[in-house]
């Protein structure tokens, strides 16, 4: 029985999102991705403790109103963790 699983992803992240105000529309868009790393440890049975850390690399927001482009940002890279509990 194995006690600890390391890890390694990356995954494309983000969204679309439409506004409306009064007879305007906004569309919002968010592109990145997220690479992480990190370790599962088994405490008991079937519960498993979930850690990792990770970085939001290439992020772009773009908000376009009735299709004109009113803002095309390029966003920092930000660092993030998580820590859970697993049931397997």
């Amino acid at each position: 029985n194995k006690k600890l699983n390391t890890f390694l992803q990356a995954q494309p992240a983000g969204g679309n999102w439409s506004v409306y105000e009064d007879d305007r529309e906004y569309n919002f868009t968010l592109q990145s991705l997220r690479v992480d790393g990190g370790a599962e440890y088994n405490v008991a049975g079937r519960l498993w403790i979930h850690a990792a850390i990770g970085m939001n690399m290439g992020r772009n927001y773009e908000i376009r109103q009735n299709n004109e482009r009113v803002i095309d940002a390029d966003v920092d890279d930000t660092i993030y963790g998580r820590v859970g509990l697993l049931v397997r």
